[in-house]
């Protein structure tokens, strides 16, 4: 965040994160830093929005990890001293970095890539005691109360590590309550690049031709977007995509709730045989190909990745619509293969 977020903002991203283990690890380990503070009053809010922002940075595969984080400190120092203030306190300012490195550090030290995990940590650790005269026993109460939250971060770290968007991006949205353009970004899982998960459904009704194909798919395609099931600006060649059987990395916004895209997939694959199971597993291939948009409390938009075991746990709904038997039913290959055949 290049401007300092004013106390409606943070109220905001509190209400919308105030379950995110690195929110909470920031409330826990920092409130007493602001307390102390005279001038900057660094929140725990503004530590954890600092966090995510220099944590997507260094994960972003176009960023040399290393070279990042040992202009680190300067950078953020200056950054915050062009922030407005009442007066200026240099301790102060080393504290807020120090406090944004520590967070940093430890949810590094989730990170499943030892690259992250080991390398980058130490790194980042070490910018710290490079530029400040560290207190150990008040370092040492910051990490223990930060690495208490360990378990929540590394099921966080987990996916998000290897997801492709920015958190950063996402909290900008709910601060400035407006829509913005979600920026994707590829992160590396190792020293080279991550491995992007490019199998896809493959559609293939026995004696259909393509063209017919198509035609189904389109259908399916205008019945989801009339249901709201699918964002209003997905495009039809990228859903097509989605169903060759090619390698593809396209992504769809699903729009409805989640446990109507299980009761799709779960039907056309698992029950109905429809479409064949796709390599790599059913949820796998769904959380790859699809992924959750919504919109908060105030009506801002956000997305969120899925996960296999998420999809693959979610219920069917209670009611099943005639409109969702409808698009399932767009599928069956002999009904349809009729209706085509000349």
């Amino acid at each position: 965040m290049s401007d300092r977020l004013d106390a409606n903002q943070q109220k905001r991203v509190v209400e919308r994160y105030h379950n995110h283990p690195l929110l909470l690890a920031c409330q826990e380990a920092f409130r007493t830093y602001q307390a102390r503070m005279l001038y900057l009053m660094f929140s725990p809010t503004e530590v954890f929005v600092e966090a995510v922002e220099t944590i997507d940075n260094i994960l972003d595969e176009d960023t040399d990890a290393m070279e990042y984080v040992h202009s680190l400190w300067e950078n953020l120092t200056i950054r915050y001293k062009l922030w407005p203030t009442a007066a200026r306190d240099e301790e102060e300012y080393q504290t807020a970095v120090s406090c944004v490195l520590y967070v940093v550090a430890v949810a590094l030290s989730r990170h499943s890539d030892p690259f992250f995990h080991d390398t980058v940590k130490d790194a980042v650790l070490n910018e710290i005691s490079n530029h400040t005269s560290v207190v150990k026993q008040e370092e040492d109460r910051v990490i223990v109360i930060l690495s208490s939250h360990a378990e929540e971060l590394e099921s966080w770290m987990k996916t998000y590590g290897v997801s492709d968007n920015y958190l950063s991006e996402e909290i900008m949205r709910v601060t400035h309550g407006k829509k913005t353009e979600v920026k994707i970004i590829k992160k590396e899982t190792d020293k080279t690049r991550k491995v992007v998960v490019k199998t896809a459904f493959c559609y293939s009704p026995q004696g259909v031709e393509d063209a017919s194909k198509n035609i189904r798919l389109s259908e399916v395609f205008s019945r989801l977007k009339a249901q709201s099931l699918i964002d209003a600006e997905s495009n039809l060649k990228e859903f097509l995509a989605v169903f060759s059987g090619e390698d593809v990395t396209i992504r769809i916004a699903w729009t409805g709730k989640d446990n109507v895209l299980h009761y799709l997939f779960d039907e056309w694959v698992n029950k109905r045989e429809y479409i064949p199971k796709p390599n790599g597993g059913l949820w796998k291939v769904v959380a790859a190909r699809f992924y959750h948009r919504g919109k908060d409390d105030e009506g801002v938009l956000y997305d969120e990745d899925y996960t296999s075991e998420q999809l693959r746990k979610t219920g069917n709904p209670t009611n099943i619509s005639d409109d969702l038997e409808t698009i399932i039913e767009m599928l069956k290959p002999d009904i349809r293969t009729r209706r085509f055949a000349k």
